[in-house]
């Protein structure tokens, strides 16, 4: 195994809190199959709640408390569109407090200014519902794992899109 392919385990057992043997590493060809290797092993959610959705619609709360309208706020629409000031060093921590994030990612010093993976209200949701869960807590959805698990690969390997039946070798050049 290769530093990006060590990088992207240790980083999944870290959000998951589980281990994965090396010799169970060697085995998980893609994306898909690391969620499913995780989802086996975490506690699974039943019924129909949702954190993903209840993510958004406390994210759509919080804009619409910034004078952004309802209807603006998609699961694709572009932050900084809706309120360019989202991306002031002073503002972006407070929409983190007011959204109740424990650990909330400082700006890119990229050009959007906007933490990778977190352009969209979609995206915000996302990363509440998923990364901001403390390690143990659960349970999961099967969707909530593999969510959380393409987050783990997308900032470990800096890739924006991916199918999840990308293959880390010849897809996505781990080594």
């Amino acid at each position: 195994m290769g530093l990006d392919s060590i990088q992207v385990i240790m980083a999944t057992e870290e959000a998951f809190d589980i281990e994965i043997r090396d010799r169970d590493a060697e085995r998980i060809g893609t994306v898909r199959e690391l969620a499913l290797f995780v989802a086996r092993r975490v506690p699974r959610q039943s019924g129909r709640e949702c954190r993903t959705q209840r993510a958004f619609y406390q994210v759509r709360r919080v804009l619409q408390r910034l004078r952004i309208p309802r209807t603006q706020v998609t699961q694709s629409a572009d932050l900084l569109a809706l309120k360019p000031i989202l991306a002031h060093p002073e503002v972006w921590p407070q929409l983190g407090k007011a959204l109740g994030a424990s650990r909330w990612p400082p700006l890119s010093r990229k050009k959007t200014g906007l933490p990778y993976g977190l352009r969209t209200p979609g995206e915000l949701a996302r990363h509440l519902a998923t990364g901001q869960l403390e390690k143990t807590q659960g349970p999961w959805t099967g969707e909530e794992v593999l969510l959380r698990v393409r987050e783990v690969v997308s900032i470990e390997l800096e890739i924006i899109s991916f199918p999840d039946d990308a293959h880390f070798v010849n897809d996505l050049g781990v080594g």
